[in-house]
């Protein structure tokens, strides 16, 4: 009786109807409240066959919107809860609609919601990759500048401070008995200093600004300069760069700053010594080698040196252009330095 008088009540009918379909416009902002109140007339609605048994399954297609939002959105559990809750209102309400089990009705309302929950899933596993995917990325992105700064850093300072560091040590040792050695050691200082400090400067311009707002970079006509400043502790560099090697634009600095590595990993393990450098391009790839001849006769080596990044970064360097990189002590004694950058054709 009471059912029969509801579904009579037109006015009622309509009120069921806007309940179904007039909170789906908010559902993205509340789907857990829309999906109850949806879920609630609909169910409300078969039960009381107000649009006819039947019909009134048409009132889960708003149902099954609603709880393809909760799907996409909610995390796992909240999901499956909303799916089962929904499936067993919308059973009951069926039922109560048929005056028992409606087996057609109650696969109909599982098809629905089921299909709709499940198409929920699938779009938030697919959202997620893709932020997992972003996140990797970037923090891939975020791990490779670490490497360039840490690789550039090392790069300008460690071969000053190890020049310096030699260059202190013989003014210490020579200043009561040669002044003059002592004082040209403290120029050789002043000038390596004043040179670090123009390069970190240059460094810093790059990261901050980019490489559009800064001065030319080093390139391969600077192994020149190198071999100067390397001289000044004790290095006799031998430079062999052939007047018909063309080094392109794109890895003169990556040999220069190869080049600089090698030669502060001479002064830093070694000491004074006679070093080779050997630089070659025939338009296909740039070559690069670097032999020093270990210790002098009768010399002591330099205490050893903790292990640094030196090696680590021309490594790196030479990979990034796909090059092939190799270092290693000599049977004759002392090191080889080699590496081999393709050269890219510019397009």
């Amino acid at each position: 009786m009471v059912l029969a008088a509801i579904s009579g009540a037109w006015g009622v009918g309509w009120l069921i109807v806007a309940a179904v379909g007039l909170p789906l416009l908010v559902r993205r902002r509340w789907p857990l409240p829309v999906l109850a109140v949806v879920v609630a007339a609909a169910s409300v609605a078969a039960a009381a066959e107000l649009l006819g048994l039947y019909n009134g399954l048409a009132g889960f297609v708003g149902a099954a919107m609603a709880l393809h939002t909760v799907a996409v959105v909610e995390p796992d559990r909240r999901s499956r809860t909303a799916l089962c809750v929904s499936l067993v209102a919308g059973g009951v309400g069926i039922s109560l609609g048929a005056g028992g089990p409606d087996i057609l009705g109650l696969l109909v309302i599982a098809v629905l919601l089921g299909s709709a929950w499940a198409a929920g899933r699938l779009i938030r596993a697919r959202r997620r990759r893709k932020a997992d995917e972003a996140e990797r990325t970037a923090g891939e992105t975020r791990t490779r500048e670490r490497l360039r700064i840490a690789r550039e850093m090392h790069d300008v300072v460690a071969h000053s401070l190890s020049l310096i560091t030699v260059q202190a040590g013989v003014a210490n040792h020579v200043a009561t008995e040669r002044p003059e050695e002592a004082r040209d050691a403290l120029r050789s200082i002043e000038e390596t200093s004043r040179d670090a400090l123009a390069e970190t400067r240059r460094v810093l311009s790059v990261l901050r600004e980019g490489p559009a707002e800064v001065g030319n970079p080093k390139g391969v006509g600077d192994p020149d300069e190198l071999a100067e400043l390397t001289g000044r502790a004790g290095i006799n560099v031998e430079l062999s760069v052939p007047n018909d090697a063309v080094v392109p634009a794109g890895p003169q600095e990556t040999v220069y700053r190869i080049v600089q590595e090698a030669l502060t990993n001479v002064v830093r393990h070694v000491g004074p010594t006679r070093c080779r450098v050997d630089i070659r391009a025939d338009g296909q790839a740039v070559s690069v080698e670097v032999v020093d001849e270990g210790p002098a006769p009768g010399r002591v080596p330099n205490p050893p040196a903790p292990p640094g990044l030196g090696l680590i970064g021309m490594r790196e360097r030479t990979m990034w252009y796909g090059g092939s990189f190799s270092a290693g002590p000599r049977p004759e004694g002392g090191f080889r330095v080699t590496v081999r950058l393709p050269v890219r054709e510019e397009r």
